[in-house]
């Protein structure tokens, strides 16, 4: 997982535990005159549900809520759409009205230099926030799980220095309280100042060296508060809720979900003193003399003490307070509260951002954005020619822009902006929610119904009983919103306002709005089934032209597919497309697709598109998918040496072993291991970590037959480094039976068989060596 998942996650994780925490909060403040023990079982609740959030994120079924998420993209149910996969998230793009070729773009360059590309420099440009920020989680939490730690050896410390009460009257006050069979350790120790209950499975009372001089009505109230802290199994709570304020560090709400726990604890054993017949007066004093007694000793929140000078005030109230009530939790109140956490924390966990959804949906590719025929018209109609001379490459095909509206474009996005798109039917009812935003704009837009829009799109020309379309633009401080409604008898209400104030729907407006429609479609690509046949029809440059407008990689990996599959392209058309895929194109999965796609329509028959095709690899930065692009080359052509070599650089950057030895063998199996890329190959084997994978490509390249004396020589050293007997007699074997060894070679081979642990495997090594001598 890349650091900007896990950066995205620690936030997803953070903004619904926060959702905890808050509901925890609401329903303790209106309990704030209920009794202590249920509000601490509130908040144990919220903590336990922080807790198992990403547990239960990984066990129940995805639902994909674009509230919580970053962006996506999905086409309109609302208008017949069968089905639909959300769009990738924005990237940066070119949104003039005209497309110039950037030379430096498009022009070639020596397969020598398409390795040395950097695979993954335009795929994450957030990376070293989101490394930062990931660096910044982890730094914290360990910081704090490092002070749990010490806290627990602290007390473990003070356990083992400790010694059992000498004075009966404590152990006959104990029994008094617990009974005969109480089998709770008392123990004596002078680390600390104030009682305290340590210990999850063994629990202990340990008492400060001054306890002995105690009245005894202090020690039975003391002992009555100690041990209603084991009832209710505190130090086990408390432990939690330290973890879980570790994991959850930058979210100041754990803070204070972990403060109001401990506070509702002792109040809580507070009131079990007070009900068992204590005035509360008698215990008020108590408490204040043993707190005021305190020495400067530190004590850990892990271990619940009787009295803390910062809770004291807060104690004393509730003491005093007479309105307040004093029952006790029951097993009743536990199953309640964990059903609650349950009921809340489930459906949280299985919130998911919209764009991971997409990646789930990027299989069902053939089903994306097939709009019914109540949208049968085009977007092509409102587009006027305006051409514009473009300038002629070598490997560029001279284009011309299919033009646009006088308007400025409606909220153009950047790389850096945030998008949503979701789609839910519930009850036969179809719902549509679209956000995007840019730098100083924002666009909402809400609708529900089936709606209907004129030959151009537009305009809107129905909306179904009961459906609405309520769009609202900002840009800068000028806030625009559009409302349309049914009004009856086939007529549309529409309420169109600027900053509040309501406009008439003329001309310009409708401009406005026409341009709105052009912008959402290049956001979602909903209209591709109807558009992309107009802009074919004017020539395959226009395609291009629309693409360099188009706001996603998903929406982008939909006109390419089509391109490729329905368009038929000349040469040069096609090293057009994989340039500017590999330019334009950031997502891995989309830019393999279209690479493999162009490799299985037209083959790749000459070097100049094989050079386009794999400067595009280069860009890919996951191992799948770039092998995935590599083998595509390697099945579709004969290359040359030359570009055997640019290809064996490429996949030198694969970190997957399998990958990489996958593309290896295949090289060598094609016959595409000259001696001069030998070295380069040696390279890349001593990359390999695996046994195995490293052995089947050193055997690969030894059925070539070509070493030189120096390269067996450093064959068998790689195969010194193998750490399995059977992979590296396998090897030893093979070098022994292809060549004749001699000199340093022959001691680097008795030198590796003899390291051999396996007697079997040894012994086979070395006869393999004698009988290469003696044939």
């Amino acid at each position: 997982m890349s650091s900007i998942s896990l950066a995205q996650a620690l936030f997803v994780i953070g903004a619904k535990s926060s959702l905890i925490f808050l509901g925890a909060a609401l329903v303790t403040f209106g309990m704030r005159r209920r009794a202590a023990a249920a509000r601490h079982l509130i908040w144990l609740g919220a903590i336990a549900g922080a807790a198992l959030l990403p547990a239960l994120g990984a066990l129940v079924p995805a639902w994909n809520v674009p509230v919580l998420g970053g962006p996506s993209s999905a086409a309109p149910s609302l208008l017949r759409t069968s089905a639909y996969a959300p769009a990738a998230a924005p990237i940066r793009a070119t949104v003039s009205p005209t497309f110039a070729p950037n030379e430096s773009a498009f022009s070639r360059q020596p397969l020598g230099e398409l390795a040395s590309a950097s695979p993954s420099a335009p795929r994450e440009p957030d990376i070293d926030g989101a490394l930062a920020f990931f660096a910044l989680w982890g730094a914290g939490a360990v910081l704090f799980m490092s002070q749990i730690l010490f806290g627990a050896l602290f007390l473990i410390r003070v356990r083992k220095r400790a010694t059992p009460v000498a004075n009966s009257a404590w152990n006959r006050a104990l029994q008094a309280i617990a009974g005969r069979d109480a089998a709770i350790p008392l123990l004596v120790s002078g680390d600390i100042d104030v009682p305290v209950t340590w210990g999850i499975l063994r629990p202990m009372i340990l008492l400060p060296r001054e306890a002995d001089e105690w009245s005894q009505a202090r020690r039975e109230l003391v002992l009555r508060h100690e041990l209603a802290h084991i009832t209710r199994h505190d130090v086990l709570t408390q432990v939690l809720a330290r973890v879980v304020r570790a994991l959850y560090w930058p979210n100041p709400l754990v803070w204070f979900a972990e403060g109001s726990l401990r506070h509702e604890c002792e109040q809580a054993c507070d009131d079990a003193v007070l009900a068992a017949g204590v005035r509360p007066t008698r215990y008020a004093e108590e408490l204040l003399a043993i707190v005021s007694e305190l020495g400067a000793r530190p004590i850990t929140s892990l271990a619940p003490a009787f009295a803390t000078r910062p809770s004291l005030e807060t104690r004393l109230h509730a003491l005093l307070d007479a309105r307040l009530r004093r029952r006790l939790a029951t097993r009743f109140d536990a199953v309640v509260t964990g059903i609650a956490v349950v009921a809340l924390a489930v459906p949280l966990a299985a919130m998911k951002p919209a764009e991971r959804a997409r990646a789930l949906n990027h299989a069902n590719h053939a089903d994306v954005a097939r709009v019914s025929t109540s949208v049968s018209a085009t977007l092509v109609s409102r587009i006027v020619p305006n051409p514009v001379s473009g300038v002629t490459k070598p490997s560029v095909l001279t284009r011309k822009s299919l033009g646009a509206l006088a308007a400025p474009r409606v909220c153009a996005i950047d790389g850096r902006s945030s998008h949503m798109n979701s789609t839910q039917e519930q009850q036969g009812m179809k719902t549509w929610e679209a956000h995007w935003s840019g730098r100083d704009c924002a666009v909402d837009l809400r609708a529900q119904g089936d709606i209907q829009f004129n030959d151009d799109l537009t305009d809107i020309t129905s909306i179904s009983r009961d459906g609405f379309f309520d769009l609202s633009v900002r840009e800068g401080e000028v806030l625009t919103r559009l409302v349309v409604k049914p009004a009856g008898q086939g007529e549309l209400d529409r309420r169109y306002t600027v900053d509040g104030a309501e406009r008439p729907w003329d001309a310009r407006t409708r401009d406005w709005f026409a341009e709105f429609l052009l912008e959402l479609d290049r956001q979602t690509g909903f209209a591709i089934d109807v558009r992309f046949p107009k802009l074919l029809a004017r020539g395959v440059p226009a395609v291009f032209d629309e693409i360099d407008n188009l706001r996603s990689d998903y929406v982008r990996g939909l006109y390419f597919q089509r391109l490729i599959e329905r368009a038929h392209l000349s040469p040069l058309e096609v090293r057009t497309t994989l340039e500017l895929a590999g330019r334009d194109v950031r997502s891995d999965y989309e830019l393999a697709r279209i690479l493999v796609a162009v490799s299985d329509k037209y083959g790749l028959p000459d070097e100049d598109t094989r050079a386009a095709f794999l400067k595009a690899v280069n860009g890919l930065s996951s191992d799948y998918e770039r092998n995935r692009a590599l083998f595509a080359l390697l099945s579709r052509s004969d290359l040359s040496p030359r570009e055997a070599s640019a290809v064996l650089q490429s996949a030198s950057v694969l970190k997957s072993d399998y990958e990489l030895a996958r593309t290896l063998v295949a090289m060598t199996e094609k016959k595409l291991i000259s001696p001069s890329l030998h070295p380069l190959y040696l390279e890349d084997v001593a990359k390999i970590s695996s046994d195995y994978e490293r052995a089947r490509v050193i055997l690969a390249l030894l059925g070539t037959g070509e070493l030189a004396k120096n390269e067996v020589a450093e064959v068998i050293g790689l195969a010194s480094t193998i750490k399995s007997d059977y992979e590296r007699a396998r090897v030893l074997v093979a070098v022994a039976d292809a060549y004749n060894l001699g000199g340093g070679a022959r001691d680097a081979y008795l030198k590796a068989a003899r390291s051999i642990s396996s007697e079997y495997e040894r012994g086979r090594a070395l006869a393999a060596l004698r009988e290469a001598r003696s044939s």
